[in-house]
């Protein structure tokens, strides 16, 4: 059988936040200072395990969070292959340590360092913060700001926002360069993708079959798109993710 890789989005994909629960008895996925943060349908996590029984489909989250906060995510007992963090920086194999994995320049690390230190003087930014040393992270006091502070603050990096917070990223990490590399190095034949936001778009564009939750990134994405109809987004892309998994069995069957 063809070897997936399916690269998928955390927050606002796999997992949302209490204002986006259906039901009051969705599962806790995580824990901040021991209270709920996200939350996962129970649906979601029957069909996870459904799919960790998929022999040759390699789960991998791909994250902007910092390893610290993804080690916070709990999927009641599915450990996923692979997991990339800090948007590619980080490698963990089957809940393990991370290892590097997209490294930035030393020039973009002496940049990061440069605007961190002018964004650490910035009152409209309630948090900066150099992110597991790969990129450059700030949290605006108003969403407005975040579109304005990137003309505030010219540079060579990447700069991306996502509501109120604000990335620098150096130029090659990406999700989109890490899932690639990814798919290289466990020889996949074919990559499957997740996600909901801009930072998700070079993973998408990456990907064969790529999902997302609305219309919103539909003409950005070059891959074969799926948009999810469903009250549950990540409920969506498994279901379509096994049902395009047996149909590709069955028709490898048949053509023995």
């Amino acid at each position: 059988m063809k070897k997936i890789l399916f690269a998928c989005d955390l927050d606002n994909t796999l997992i949302h936040s209490a204002a986006k629960r259906l039901s009051e008895d969705e599962p806790c996925a995580e824990l901040l200072d021991g209270k709920e943060q996200s939350f996962i349908t129970a649906h979601t996590l029957t069909l996870l395990s459904e799919l960790s029984r998929c022999g040759n489909i390699f789960f991998a989250p791909v994250t902007t969070r910092s390893y610290q906060q993804y080690k916070r995510i709990d999927l009641h007992g599915t450990i996923p292959r692979y997991a990339i963090a800090a948007n590619g920086a980080e490698l963990m194999t089957n809940g393990g340590i991370p290892e590097p994995f997209l490294t930035p320049s030393d020039c973009e690390t002496k940049e990061i360092l440069r605007l961190a230190a002018l964004c650490e003087k910035d009152e409209n930014f309630s948090k900066v913060r150099f992110t597991d040393e790969a990129f450059l992270f700030c949290h605006c006091l108003e969403e407005s700001y975040a579109l304005s502070a990137k003309e505030k603050y010219p540079t060579f990096l990447k700069a991306q926002k996502t509501g109120r917070k604000l990335y620098f990223f150096p130029q090659k990490l990406t999700k989109g360069s890490a899932v690639k590399k990814l798919a290289g190095k466990i020889g996949a034949d074919m990559i499957i993708a997740a996600g909901d936001s801009e930072i998700d778009v070079s993973m998408l564009n990456a990907a064969d079959i790529a999902f997302i939750p609305d219309s919103t990134l539909a003409d950005r994405i070059t891959s074969e798109l799926r948009i999810c109809n469903e009250p549950s987004f990540s409920e969506f892309i498994l279901k379509e993710l096994l049902r395009f998994n047996s149909f590709q069995q069955d028709h490898e069957e048949k053509a023995q």
